[in-house]
């Protein structure tokens, strides 16, 4: 059972089979150091009994406090203090207004500092990092961490004896949420946003959470199709009708009870932040799957879109508005649907699979996809060639309506007035977003990467005749530009510390900042000898990590200002997450 214990260590973890998962993985899971993704299972059959809890929740005792307090003479008050005091209670319960309203508004999700990795050492020893520090707790499975949302937090899962033990990871303190000896044998879910936790232990499904603590959610044969919201104060999931395989309807689980919402046939795929939008999708009888709204709050169903939905590709903040695309015959086409004008706008004009574009990079969620940056692919007839398949970069105005950037994918300049974008002819452009009916700039040809400082100016790995490549810094504010090295086979940026790096064919590192002359770097007095790359590039805290050919091992340092880098191990066996495909393919060639 699940209990949380904070004076409790973690139990050392024998090694064993990879623990099945049913994480959804967010864009913003911490680079993790180790050999295989998450993988998402959706098996949740073979279960039996009540489809509701049969214990009330377990709640946290309120808080006393012992004594009489102490009588006052207010009539040796002066008036004129009264009237300071109302004063004062009146501005606070502004304040608290405000607060109260600024929390329930549909502003931005931003990133916070917070930096998480995990990694291996002889091949059985597991380490996680955060922030710098390398926790005490030493594991013997493979740790994975999921950051929430926000990186305000991360849950910890590994392997235990009997079954998956589980921690929160907040600062730099892991707080175990399992006993030892946990039979728990799947994670289903995690809420983004604050602690929670849905999970399967002896056929049947909890939750965990930091308010209620430990909850029994269902253990009737059949559950399946479990999501929790965000801020973890609703579950919805679905039970066959009847011990029906082919009928099935949607429940809710709040505060610790499980009520039908009365629609059948829907499988939930996304959940608004506070619960209280679902999106679910159905078969219909052609086979073409349809996408619904539900609305917790009266449990009715709208219809989203034309009936041949594909997929959600973004969700707003308050979860009224979504992102998402269709497929008619061989053809994708995004929309955003606004569910309390219970409207579909079009907006990929040339068809294709669109989501937020990263215009602000310390931005995780969208309060409003009105006044923002899309990006995606127009992807016509699959039946051709790749050529069928082309970048496009769209601003959606307050109308929904998408007004075109650029025919590719690209970058936006730090004070949002250009984009660039390399196309199809490897010719570099530049954009100027306040006049768009301007001819696009061309920048330069045979640009192979580029990118972009905190002034705005610009480095281009430019292709030559050999393997490697000249590196050029310019300006657009002067047309200027001025070589930095004409030897360079790869380049890696940290846009926190505005620094770039690059590698030459002598398999130097050098390092430049603002088209500065090329100096060799040392982290922490370590000679680099490969090229570095950052778990976080736009944050202020960071890891940074790079592979040894000879050695066949990672290196891992850390920096809270991008400056100075703190080794944490020369010794890392293994690497896995996002980058790990990407990194490997440079070096290796």
């Amino acid at each position: 059972m699940l209990l949380k214990n904070n004076n409790l260590r973690p139990a050392f973890a024998t090694a064993g089979s990879k623990m099945p998962t049913a994480n959804r993985r967010s864009v913003n899971d911490a680079i993790t150091f180790n050999t295989d993704a998450y993988s998402d299972t959706s098996n949740f059959g073979g279960f039996n009994d009540e489809n509701t809890s049969d214990r009330a929740p377990r709640k946290k005792a309120p808080s006393q406090k012992g004594g009489q307090a102490k009588k006052k003479n207010n009539a040796s008050i002066p008036y004129w203090v009264w009237i300071v005091i109302a004063a004062a209670v009146v501005v606070v319960l502004l304040f608290g207004l405000i607060i109260s309203v600024a929390l329930n508004s549909s502003k931005n999700i931003e990133m916070t500092d917070n930096t998480y990795i995990a990694y291996t050492e002889d091949g059985q020893t597991y380490h996680i990092a955060t922030n710098g520090t390398v926790l005490d707790d030493v594991f013997e499975s493979e740790p994975k961490i999921t950051a929430s949302l926000d990186r305000s937090f991360a849950y910890v899962e590994c392997e235990g004896e009997e079954g998956i033990m589980l921690y929160l990871l907040r600062d730099k303190k892991l707080e175990e949420i399992t006993m030892e000896g946990s039979s728990i044998t799947s994670v289903v879910a995690y809420a983004q946003l604050k602690p929670g936790i849905i999970y399967e232990e002896e056929g049947k499904y909890y939750v965990y959470t930091e308010d209620m603590g430990e909850d029994l959610i269902v253990k009737t044969e059949g559950a399946d199709n479990f999501l929790i919201s965000d801020d973890a104060s609703t579950i919805v999931y679905t039970l066959p009708i009847e011990d029906s395989a082919d009928e099935y309807k949607l429940y809710s689980f709040r505060n610790g009870t499980s009520d039908a919402i009365g629609v059948k046939n829907c499988k939930p795929i996304m959940l608004s932040a506070d619960g209280e939008y679902i999106y679910a999708k159905a078969l219909s009888s052609t086979l073409s799957e349809k996408l619904y709204c539900i609305t917790l709050k009266d449990g009715e169903k709208y219809p989203v879109g034309d009936g041949n939905f594909g997929e959600i590709t973004a969700i707003n903040v308050d979860g009224d508005e979504i992102m998402y695309y269709s497929i008619n015959d061989t053809r994708f086409t995004t929309y955003i649907y606004n569910a309390k004008k219970d409207t579909s706008y079009e907006i990929a004009k040339n068809y294709g699979v669109f989501a937020p574009a990263e215009f602000e990079p310390n931005v995780v969620r969208y309060g409003t996809f009105k006044n923002i940056y899309v990006e995606g692919y127009s992807i016509g007839d699959l039946t051709d060639s790749d050529e069928a398949i082309t970048g496009y970069t769209y601003f959606i105005n307050k109308k929904y309506e998408a007004e075109s950037i650029a025919k590719a994918t690209g970058k936006f300049s730090p004070d949002g007035k250009y984009f660039y974008y390399i196309n199809s002819r490897n010719t570099l452009y530049q954009v100027d977003l306040s006049n768009r009916d301007e001819t696009d700039k061309k920048i330069f040809e045979d640009t192979e990467k580029f990118e972009i400082t905190q002034k705005g100016n610009i480095y281009m790995l430019i292709s030559d005749s050999s393997e490697s490549g000249l590196l050029y810094y310019y300006k657009p504010s002067t047309g200027s530009k001025k070589a930095i090295n004409k030897v360079t086979t790869e380049i890696s940026m940290h846009q926190y510390s505005n620094k770039l790096y690059y590698t030459t064919e002598e398999d130097q590192v050098f390092v430049t900042e603002e088209g500065s002359k090329g100096e060799s770097v040392k982290f922490d007095s370590v000679q680099l000898i490969n090229l570095p790359y950052f778990s976080d590039p736009a944050s202020k805290k960071t890891f940074a990590y790079y592979y040894d050919e000879e050695t066949m091992l990672w290196s891992i340092f850390y920096t809270s200002n991008g400056k100075s880098f703190d080794l944490i191990t020369a010794e890392c066996e293994s690497v896995w997450g996002t980058l790990l495909d990407d990194i490997l393919d440079g070096i290796l060639g």
